[in-house]
């Protein structure tokens, strides 16, 4: 089955089970065979704390651990970012883990492959909401999946970008549309709301009206 795939997202809704994990922690081992970009993220992060060597040095995998996640996952390897300004922490994780890209999901995502470190500040909601992690990974594999039809010369370009600076793009890229989304989302809850109290005040205005 896996190449007839271009990505692998591994983690939402997932669980802790242990069969399951183990099946996935082999699925990693056969993706790296063939190259395979994958994403890891909620439960899919615990492979990474607790199986590394499985993610260590592939650089064809993104992390996307949030703060408590990210506290975990440095533990594992052993290294302590207190000390460090947050644009240096998850160069550090990523260094520890060979160059894997990470994306520390905060206020501001910081998204780093151990050598250079971009900040992903669109203005998004001021909290994040149940659901946003798993909007970033499908979105961080479709970009992915353009990445490789890119790569492959699905249509005439000039080649200008290499495998590193495009998956670079496809982080950041996801990071930036997930937090734009949850504007929307608010928005659009807003305006839900407030059409039904237009519709509830009408109702009971007709109803009135009616009455008399």
């Amino acid at each position: 089955m896996l190449p007839r795939l271009h990505v692998l997202v591994i983690g939402p809704g997932l669980g802790r089970d242990q069969l399951m994990q183990d099946t996935c922690a082999k699925v990693i081992e056969a993706a790296r065979k063939i190259n395979m970009p994958f994403v890891l993220d909620a439960d899919g992060l615990n492979i990474a704390q607790t199986h590394p060597e499985l993610v260590q040095g592939y650089r064809e995998c993104i992390l996307t651990p949030n703060v408590v996640e990210f506290g975990r996952l440095c533990k594992s390897k052993g290294i302590d970012v207190s000390d460090l300004e947050e644009g240096k922490q998850a160069a550090k994780l990523s260094e520890a883990f060979g160059g894997v890209t990470i994306i520390q999901k905060g206020s501001k995502d910081y998204i780093s492959n151990g050598d250079k470190t971009f900040v992903s500040d669109i203005e998004g909601g001021l909290k994040r909401s149940g659901g946003q992690g798993d909007t970033l990974t499908g979105t961080l594999a479709t970009f992915l999946g353009w990445r490789k039809a890119y790569l492959d010369k699905l249509w005439e370009h000039e080649g200008d970008l290499d495998s590193v600076e495009l998956l670079a793009l496809a982080a950041f890229g996801g990071s930036a549309i997930t937090r734009v989304s949850l504007l929307f989302f608010l928005f659009w809850s807003k305006l839900t709301k407030c059409l039904g109290m237009l519709k509830i005040s009408f109702l009971q205005e007709r109803k009135e009206l009616a009455g008399k």
